[in-house]
């Protein structure tokens, strides 16, 4: 039985996977099996020889010691496990597994050691490797940008690169920088359950990837940041390591990208420059606003908005200052709209709005004014004050038009048309204006052979000079008399041939043709009267004009001098220097020239100065009020004193009326030309004219003595005519009015010297009437006539200076007369004042004249290297009976 059980031992003994070792306690071998042999390749008796100690690795040779006393220490069944190096037989270590175990005797005394010994040199070096490549993935990861966190399958961290403890700290991520032992998953479902919606979407996507549902998971999300907002991405993935699966979570800060991204997308559904949307993104909004309208019954309102006369500020100043100018309009815009409403920029100088969410079945004026006035406020630019105005065509959904694009186009229909009516207003969008633009174009095709066909007629309207009240010139405006159409008013071609380039043959007609008509007159003893054409834009631009200009006085022989060429203050604006050289090229040829329309665009002193100008043209619109009262002729009368302290001489357009007529007179002006006098007309009527000699009335001559006019305001007919048969022998003009509203009126349309009005009146007093008259006519003398004693009322408008002086009823005939030659007396003096600082401006003027013209016959002289100016070899081929020699003409 013995021997049975010593064989079950031995062939237990020599058959273990593993060594098995007896040692002395001083580990000295007693007994070892064939593996233990042939794991350390030693023969039997080296074994035998061997201590523990002697092959033990030199660093853990001394361990062995307090190993055995913590086996004595321990109890019975006690053993002690560890790792240990072993020098093999050809001298090499390995790593080995050992488990050590005391065998004590029957009295529990120490007897022997038993060892089981196991080579883990594979596993310790697949550890080893291990080990590096964890070393290696770990600097790789701390390597990378993005932020990188490591976990097992059930979201506990085993690691974090340097990246993510930085993102911790600089982001307050919900696990903080102290990321050791925590579990990501948990923590971000807890954060779900307290509703961050981000964090539940993640927690989802990783249990996926961990179970194996899916490969990878990817999400984005946004973090306020302390300083910013910020966009982050993050990559889950999973990977098997060592019978393991490990999730790797990667976030990266996509902030630049997306707001790279963002800029992009902004600039694609952007204007660059205002910031406004662009068409784009209008054609987008305007989508939206007409589903949006659908479903609720709303109407959607389009303005398309085009800036009058832009080009103007762009060319003159600069793109930077158009640039500054579109900006500024851009912002006023957007703050006079609703929330709901969409400005756009559309292009150029041209912007849409779209007024969405409106139930009414029209637009309000309100809105288009407001629209309007805001861009009409003054911009300043480069300590330059502007003043732009706009032309607004509107359509309307569904009334106008299904869709965005044909909903803008017919806006953009209607825009034009308010240009085609004078700018600075709006129209509607009608069904009418497709066959508007059909009848465009068939005007454009009838323009094109109206020159071949001679259909262009000339008219002629006098300039009369305010001195002698003679016509002195004529302007030649163009008519277009067609067969089936009739007579075409300018305003409905001249547009049109500017935009087709066909105002250049036809502006080349109305110059030669003018100057022909005008050498005719001259030859039939009509005397040598300018003749005034005005030059379009693209007239102004030709590389030629000034020589077909030349060939054209050389064609029909007249004088330079006696053709006036008129251009607007737009024309010279656009390229100032080109202008100044064009201009001083006329010069030098002997024409004269003018500014047409005066005051209405942008050219400032210092412009006017470098332009050899001859005569100022003010624009009927500050003609049309002037007497209305000193403040509403204040800037025609500016105008006139600027001209003549420049030396140039000054024409008022658009004269209406005689008091307009005779107001212009009083204030200097050189010359008038309008309806009042005569509109423009054929040539034969014009000869009738110049044959009959036909003037202007002596009382509206400059520098006259007018006869006295009395103004009477009483509400009493008998009154009226008492004070009338009064004053019978005077000689006195005298007007009368029953009530202050019909005195105003007679003002606004005479020119009165003294103004006598009853204080009893109903709806306006005496002195209320002469109050008002002070403030708009200050030159007049003013007497209240009462037959009450209200006198405070009196006496304060006397101390005020609204009235001259206070007469009571019933009055002497012979103290009335008194009375008023003493006001006509002094109200004569102060005219007489006036006059003669007037005619003192006047040579001032003259002077200022003479002053220009030898500047520029020096310039001019200096520019030809000396050389006898073109002028001079004009005149002498010409009759010095047949050129004007005054400056006026």
């Amino acid at each position: 039985m013995l021997n049975e059980s010593t064989q079950r031992f031995h062939a237990t003994f020599d058959l273990a996977p593993v060594g098995i070792v007896h040692m002395a306690l001083d580990g000295q071998f007693l007994l070892f099996n064939a593996q233990f042999r042939d794991m350390l390749g030693y023969g039997d008796d080296e074994i035998s020889s061997l201590t523990i100690h002697q092959i033990a690795h030199p660093d853990e040779g001394a361990d062995f010691g307090p190993t055995i006393a913590r086996l004595l220490a321990g109890p019975e069944a006690f053993s002690h496990r560890c790792d240990r190096r072993y020098r093999c037989q050809d001298g090499d270590f390995i790593w080995t597994s050992v488990a050590i175990s005391l065998v004590r005797d029957g009295r529990q005394s120490p007897k022997h050691l038993i060892a089981v010994i196991e080579n883990i040199t594979a596993r310790k070096q697949m550890e080893h490797a291990l080990r590096q490549s964890e070393r290696f993935m770990k600097s790789t990861i701390d390597a990378l940008s993005q932020h990188i966190c490591v976990t097992d399958e059930d979201g506990t961290i085993l690691t974090v690169n340097k990246a993510w403890q930085e993102f911790a700290l600089e982001n307050g991520v919900l696990l903080g920088a102290a990321w050791e032992r925590k579990n990501y998953l948990a923590i971000h479902e807890q954060a779900a359950d307290m509703g961050t919606h981000d964090a539940g979407v993640l927690a989802a996507g990783l249990r996926e990837v961990a179970c194996g549902v899916r490969d990878e998971f990817n999400m984005g999300y946004r973090r306020n940041s302390p300083t910013a907002q910020r966009w982050f991405t993050v990559r889950v993935t999973r990977f098997p390591a060592g019978g393991a699966t490990r999730l790797v979570i990667a976030h990266e800060d996509v902030t630049q990208t997306r707001q790279a991204e963002n800029e992009l997308q902004y600039l694609v559904h952007h204007d660059k420059l205002t910031g406004l949307p662009n068409r784009s993104l209008l054609q987008d909004r305007l989508r939206q606003a007409i589903v949006h309208a659908d479903r609720y019954g709303y109407r959607v309102w389009v303005i398309f908005i085009d800036l009058d006369r832009f080009k103007l500020v762009n060319d003159t100043l600069g793109h930077k200052a158009g640039d500054c100018l579109l900006n500024t309009i851009a912002t006023r815009l957007k703050l006079v709209l609703r929330g709901t409403d969409t400005a756009a920029r559309f292009g150029g100088d041209e912007f849409v709005l779209i007024l969405s969410e409106c139930f009414e079945e029209g637009l309000a004026p309100s809105i288009l004014h407001r629209v309007m006035s805001t861009i009409a406020e003054p911009v300043v630019i480069e300590e330059q004050e502007f003043f732009l105005s706009c032309s607004m065509g509107i359509a309307v959904y569904p009334n106008d038009a299904a869709d965005p694009e044909t909903l803008v186009d017919h806006a953009d229909r209607a825009m034009y048309r308010a240009k085609e009516l004078g700018r600075n207003s709006y129209q509607f969008y009608a069904a009418a204006m497709n066959e508007f633009s059909l009848e465009r174009l068939r005007l454009e095709k009838h323009l094109r052979n109206a020159l071949e066909r001679d259909e262009f007629i000339l008219h002629y309207q006098p300039q009369v000079d305010l001195t002698t009240g003679e016509i002195v010139g004529m302007e030649a405006l163009i008519r277009w008399q067609h067969p089936e159409l009739g007579m075409v008013p300018p305003d409905q071609f001249i547009g049109l041939a500017e935009e087709t380039g066909l105002i250049v043959p036809i502006g080349a007609w109305v110059m030669r043709t003018a100057c022909a008509q005008n050498k005719a007159w001259q030859r039939s003893g009509l005397g040598n009267l300018r003749i005034a054409v005005n030059l379009s834009a693209r007239q102004f631009a030709q590389e030629n004009l000034v020589e077909s200009v030349a060939s054209v006085l050389a064609e029909t022989g007249l004088a330079p001098q006696l053709l006036d060429i008129e251009i607007t203050e737009s024309i010279v604006m656009t390229d100032v220097e080109e202008a100044v050289n064009t201009l001083n090229a006329f010069k030098a040829l002997g024409v004269k020239l003018s500014i047409d329309d005066f005051g209405t665009g942008y050219s400032s002193l210092s412009y006017l100065q470098r332009f050899p100008i001859d005569v100022l043209k003010i624009d009927r619109s500050f003609v049309a009020d002037i007497t209305e009262g000193a403040d509403k002729g204040a800037i025609a009368n500016a105008i006139i004193a600027m001209a003549h302290n420049l030396g140039i001489d000054v024409i008022a357009e658009g004269v209406e009326t005689e008091a307009q007529c005779d107001t212009l007179s009083q204030n200097m002006c050189d010359q008038i030309q309008g309806y009042w006098f005569s509109r423009p007309v054929a040539a034969e009527t014009i000869e009738t004219m110049l044959q009959e000699k036909k003037t202007l009335p002596a009382n509206l001559l400059r520098l006259r003595a007018p006869q006295r006019t009395l103004l009477i305001v009483d509400d009493e007919r008998n009154v009226g005519l008492a004070l009338r048969r009064a004053l019978r022998s005077t000689g006195i003009r005298i007007l009368m009015a029953r009530s202050g509203r019909e005195g105003l009126e007679l003002l606004a349309e005479n020119r009165v010297d003294v103004i006598l009005a009853d204080q009893r009146m109903p709806g306006m007093t005496g002195v209320e009437f002469l109050r008002t008259a002070k403030q708009k006519y200050p030159d007049t003398m003013r007497i209240v006539l009462s037959g009450y004693t209200e006198l405070q009322s009196i006496t304060d408008a006397v101390n005020a200076g609204a009235v001259y002086r206070f007469l009571t009823k019933p009055w002497e005939d012979d103290q009335l007369r008194k009375h008023l030659e003493e006001a006509f007396a002094h109200k004569e003096m102060v005219d007489e004042n006036r006059r003669l600082n007037l005619i003192v401006q006047t040579a001032n003027k003259d002077l200022a004249a003479s002053n220009r013209q030898l500047r520029n016959i020096v310039a001019q002289k200096q520019g030809l290297g000396g050389q006898p100016l073109a002028i001079g070899q004009r005149m002498e081929r010409e009759d010095a009976s047949e050129v004007a020699t005054d400056d006026r003409q």
